[in-house]
């Protein structure tokens, strides 16, 4: 007996996995980030989105790395990613200076300037000596229109850098905005302060003399003007319109003199002629009457003593100061520097605005008669006043000259603590910490009082970088509770967080509780620091406390919500946060805690298939937080779960993946449109060859599908054609074919439950008729059981013989099943009752979803048992009962578009075959034969 052998090549391919690029050596974060600052600089967009898509692929939580894929997208004009990256790299690390600046850079660019001003605010927490924030932050409310705060914190920054000239510069041209403005409104009250404030910075500013002494003017404040009018020629002698604008108001008063005097000291042409026309004008008024021109000419024919003094005292107060200047040095000519004469320069010249003139007739007056204790008062107070206006200029070393002689004078007297607290203060502007330190000490041990100048110590302290010792000093003189206190802490605390000191910063924050209990800033660093070294049950104390003690601090509302967030306790988190979420629904913080709150507990209502309670739970947090994609993408898979696929599709497209998932992301949406499709055809082609190269049959279907919520209808027509081959010229080939017509029908009872009918009829190949009905019920932990019985009538197996005896055959199934996101894993155990035998098969089946369609993905099967799988069973394919069989298959599914899938699976049967052969008498033999099997699909969705 010979046998024709004929070799078949059979190849398939599965798909192909995609590797990585492997790498020689490991390439670090920081050296990604070396290399996307260098092509950040150059520019160089087309080389750095590869580098960023490789670099995020590896340390895809890296801050920094996050940060430059921010600002590429920024740099592509592609706001949305260029945020999402951003905030990303915020969340990743709190502390990254650069994404919130670029973030509030970003939100200033695209107009919300509020959301820029958080951010900012943000920054200046962590860095509030950075003058970049604040120059920042006050640019932010110029364009907000809110220009009284950005004043506000234009001063507060002129008050931190007095001596830095940028700053100045730019406080003094905002003071020049608002004079100028508040002149043209009439508000001469303000402009007229903004102007004398003015003048302390630029007090060679000709025009400001001006103005101040026209607004003056205009109020009737004729001396005030002539005041101004005099400091000005203090600092521009000889300028004309000053001189010119002094006369005339002088002449209106009546001091028609003075104000000739006045103008003839000028070399002008213009202003002498405007001296002889007053001049005249003056002798037509002038009256014999007045005394003081007759004392006046009595003095100049006789130089009587009693004219002098008539004179002296009444050019003082009628405000001839020239005339009173001339007349006191003629009193000094003739009788010396005296304290008559010293007093009335010191007056004379502290109302004319001559500031130096006046300290050095004080100073003389108070060395001829050290023991006027008035005198000496009176000079401390102007030597403070002029420190006063020197450190205001950012002038320090006159100041201190200035101070240490009001210092040394005012010893013993009551303005002794005053000079010693201004002395002190200048010495911390100009960074002489050590020497105010060594100061305090020194007049401590002199004084011997240890609670002398303790804020000026400590400060002194702080700013030297000996912080600990500062609060040290502050809570031994009982100051723990004040804000100077509270301001050196927090820099201090915030400064060892920086520095990664979390142990140091543990204790200091709450070693701060115990000293100042009612302190919130105490609590609130507490809590922070409690939870960088993880002892959160410490950490939910002090939350507590701040709760009961501050009910309206959302600080400790959003942490004990991260403390119940993090023990999964999602309810207790919502039913906490949603007084706040109302009162305070553009608290970032707040609206954060909630969101995240409502998503666990909507993750963990989709696991439990609850749903309606999962999609009330994600709308409420989507009304607080609208942007957040994160809910959005939730609220699309629960709508998904819910066979809400169109709301579902308009929730995905809500939220943007990261670029290089696009793709990956573009196919699931094309897998939701799919299914919400209610309409589904399929075509079925199962063809089979033995190892020794003969056929097997050859089974085709056609189905057609209407999907419905709850239910689904589907209609199959199965076509069978059945190929036996025996030995050659022994049994004639017999090929047999067949039609069955299916109908099956499932139904959802509910979230968990699941039904199915199912029933045929069919000509002599199939069985004459089937009927099927299974259960299944879906339990929590994604895992699935289920159970179905049914009836085969006239099923005839497909033996290698063609000779099947014809039986009934009941059948059951159990079934489990393990969900998981990309994987499927299928356990069924197949009983069957032929000829009143019992059979069994044993399979299992694994499917991996690489995309996130749904429908794309890779299938193993194996199985084994006394009779074959079942849907070889169902098939009519060869296979044995009684003996052994053994299956294998690999496969898989390929969504091409939304409309149209293709299937592609080959398997490996291995089972038991006996034959017989009458020409021998005793020839039966017995053997295991190998059966080749390909299934393809073709699936269309409309």
């Amino acid at each position: 007996m010979k046998t024709r052998i004929k070799k078949w090549a059979l190849m398939w391919l599965v798909g192909c996995c995609c590797m990585g690029p492997m790498y020689a050596g490991t390439i670090t974060a920081d050296d990604y980030d070396k290399q996307l600052k260098a092509l950040y600089e150059k520019k160089s967009w087309n080389d750095m989105k590869p580098l960023l898509e490789e670099a995020l692929k590896r340390y895809p939580n890296d801050s920094d790395l996050n940060r430059w894929a921010g600002m590429y997208f920024w740099q592509q004009r592609d706001t949305d990613n260029a945020r999402y990256f951003l905030i990303k790299a915020v969340r990743q690390d709190g502390e990254n200076y650069q994404a919130k600046w670029q973030l509030a850079t970003l939100e200033e660019e695209i107009g919300q300037l509020s959301s820029a001003i958080c951010y900012v605010n943000e920054l200046l927490e962590l860095y509030p000596y950075d003058q970049a924030l604040w120059k920042k932050k006050i640019g932010l409310y110029r364009k907000q229109g809110n220009q009284i705060e950005a004043d506000r914190l234009l001063e507060r920054l002129y008050v931190i850098y007095p001596t830095d000239s940028v700053v100045r510069k730019d406080y003094v041209n905002r003071l020049e905005e608002k004079y100028m403005a508040e002149q043209k409104r009439g508000e001469y009250e303000k402009a007229m302060g903004n102007l004398r404030t003015l003048l302390k910075y630029k007090p060679e500013e000709r025009d400001y003399y001006l103005a101040l002494s026209n607004m003056l003017l205009r109020e009737g404040r004729s001396e005030e003007a002539v005041a101004a009018l005099s400091e000005g020629l203090i600092h521009l002698p000889g300028d004309e319109a000053l001189l010119r604008k002094k006369a005339s108001i002088l002449a209106e008063r009546g001091n028609d003199k003075e104000a000739v005097d006045l103008l003839q000291k000028s070399r002008s042409g213009g202003l002498q002629r405007e001296a002889a026309e007053l001049m005249l004008e003056a002798a037509r008024k002038e009256s014999w009457k007045d005394p003081y021109l007759l004392y006046g000419r009595v003095y100049d024919a006789q130089r009587s003593e009693e004219a002098l003094d008539y004179l002296i005292r009444m050019s003082i107060s009628r405000g001839y100061d020239e005339d009173a200047l001339f007349y006191l040095n003629e009193y000094k000519r003739l009788h010396g520097e005296d304290e008559f004469v010293l007093y009335r320069q010191y007056r004379l010249h502290r109302r004319m605005g001559n500031m130096p003139a006046a300290v050095s007739a004080l100073e003389k007056l108070v060395r001829m008669k050290p023991t006027d204790t008035d005198g000496v008062q009176e000079l401390v107070s102007l030597k403070l006043e002029r420190a006063d206006q020197a450190m205001a200029r950012g002038n320090y070393a006159d100041a201190l000259t200035d101070l240490d002689a009001a210092w040394s004078l005012s010893e013993g007297t009551e303005l002794e603590r005053v000079a010693t607290r201004k002395r002190l203060d200048c010495l911390s502007a100009m960074n002489r910490h050590g020497q105010v330190v060594a100061t305090v000490d020194s007049l401590r041990r002199v004084k011997g009082d240890q609670s002398l100048y303790v804020s000026q110590k400590a400060w002194a302290l702080n700013r030297s970088g000996r912080s600990a010792e500062a609060l040290e000093e502050l809570e031994r003189n009982r100051m723990a509770d004040s804000e100077l206190y509270e301001e050196i802490a927090v820099a201090y605390l915030r400064q060892l967080l920086e520095e990664r000191a979390d142990r140091e910063a543990y204790r200091v924050a709450t070693h701060w509780t115990a000293v100042a209990p009612d302190s919130k800033s105490a609590l609130m660093y507490a809590v922070r620091t409690s939870e960088k070294m993880e002892a959160y049950e410490e950490a939910e104390n002090y939350v507590n406390l701040g709760l009961q003690r501050y009910p309206q601090e959302s600080f400790f509302a959003v942490k004990r919500a991260a403390a119940l967030y993090r023990d999964k306790r999602y309810t207790e988190g919502i039913d906490l946060l949603t007084p706040w979420a109302g009162s305070l629904s553009r608290n970032k913080e707040i609206v954060q805690a909630y969101a995240a709150h409502a998503q666990g507990k909507a993750e963990a209502q989709l696991k439990e298939k609850q749903t309606s309670q999962a999609l009330a739970t994600v709308d409420k947090a989507l009304s607080l937080d609208a942007a957040n994609p994160e809910l959005w993408h939730l609220k699309g898979r629960i709508q998904e779960q819910a066979g809400d696929y169109q709301g579902a599709y308009r929730s995905y497209v809500r939220y943007t993946p990261p670029v290089w998932h696009e793709a990956e992301y573009r196919q699931m949406l094309k897998g939701v449109q799919r299914k919400g499709y209610r309409n589904r055809l399929e075509t079925d082609l199962l063809l089979g060859w033995y190892a020794d190269g003969g056929r097997s049959n050859t089974v085709s279907s056609i189905s057609y599908t209407r999907l419905q919520k709850r239910d689904t209808f589907t209609g199959t027509v199965n076509l069978a054609s059945r190929r036996v081959d025996v030995e050659e010229g022994e049994v004639p080939v017999t090929d047999n074919s067949g039609i069955q017509l299916r109908l099956d029908w499932a139904h959802r009872f509910g979230t968990r439950w699941t039904g199915n009918l199912a029933f045929a009829g069919a000509d002599h190949i199939f069985p004459s008729w089937l009927g099927e009905a299974g259960i299944s019920y879906y339990f929590p932990k994604d895992v699935e059981l289920g159970v179905s019985v049914g009836y085969k009538k006239n099923y005839v197996p497909a033996v290698e013989t063609g000779e099947g005896v014809s039986g009934n055959m009941y059948n059951l199934r159990l079934t489990s099943a393990l969900y998981r996101e990309q994987w499927t894993v299928r356990l069924n155990g197949d009983g069957y009752l032929l000829q009143k035998k019992p059979y069994f098969n044993l399979s299992a089946q694994a499917r991996f979803y690489p995309l996130q369609d749904g429908y794309t993905h890779l299938l193993g099967t194996v199985g084994a048992g006394t009779a074959p799988e079942s849907e070889f069973v169902d098939k009519l394919m060869p296979g044995s009962f009684e003996k052994w069989n053994f299956m294998v298959g690999v496969g898989g599914v390929y969504m091409v578009s939304k409309h149209v899938s293709l299937g592609l699976m080959a398997t490996y049967y291995h089972f038991y075959n006996q034959s017989s052969s009458p020409v021998e008498e005793d020839a039966s033999y017995s053997r295991y034969k190998d059966l080749y099997n390909v299934y393809a699909q073709l699936i269309f969705s409309f």
